[in-house]
């Protein structure tokens, strides 16, 4: 995968669809939990390639943004991901997704309930390593979907513009109450 390009994307999406940072990690686990089961539930009807497109640019998104609010390179994300994938079937992959979704999901709520939400050096790799094994799985799968991950963050980006532009996406200043 092009590293350069994951950052760009990076950049780009955190321009289009911004929280504030004081709260970032509240919204981002939980709703990427449920965008990965929505990408999963997708993959259950038959020829819905495009909705599961769609979906896995959701889960890319957060990603980035998780990766943004770790103040971490999403390009990097093959430090942080697991040092080995088996060969599985798309199911299998679909289903990594999810539980890597829940294992982050997880991590950010010890780090709630044990630390108050205060953040430490040492919580971040637990809770890239997860974030980071979503890419590479979402990278596994795309192929599937005859497509490539940069397809996906692309169309992702023109989407999110075009809600931006039509104002169906909170800005900044619409966000400040957050």
């Amino acid at each position: 995968m092009n590293y350069t390009f994951l950052n760009g994307y990076q950049d780009l999406a955190h321009g289009l669809a911004i929280y504030s940072p004081n709260v970032a990690f509240h919204y981002l686990f939980p709703s990427l939990l449920v965008e990965t089961v929505t990408l999963y539930n997708a993959s259950l009807a038959d020829n819905n390639d495009a909705q599961m497109r769609t979906k896995a640019g959701e889960v890319l998104w957060h990603c980035a943004e998780i990766f943004t609010s770790l103040e971490t390179r999403l390009g990097d994300y093959e430090n942080y991901a697991s040092t080995r994938v088996p060969q599985a079937s798309f199911r299998t992959y679909l289903w990594a997704i999810v539980n890597s979704s829940r294992e982050a999901c997880r991590q950010w709520t010890k780090i709630v309930r044990d630390k108050n939400g205060n953040l430490e050096i040492v919580d971040v790799p637990k809770l890239l390593l997860p974030t980071s094994d979503i890419i590479r799985y979402l990278d596994l799968i795309a192929p599937q979907l005859n497509t490539t991950v940069r397809d996906i963050a692309e169309v992702n980006l023109a989407r999110m513009a075009e809600r931006k532009r039509t104002g169906k996406l909170a800005t900044e200043e619409t966000r400040s109450g957050l």
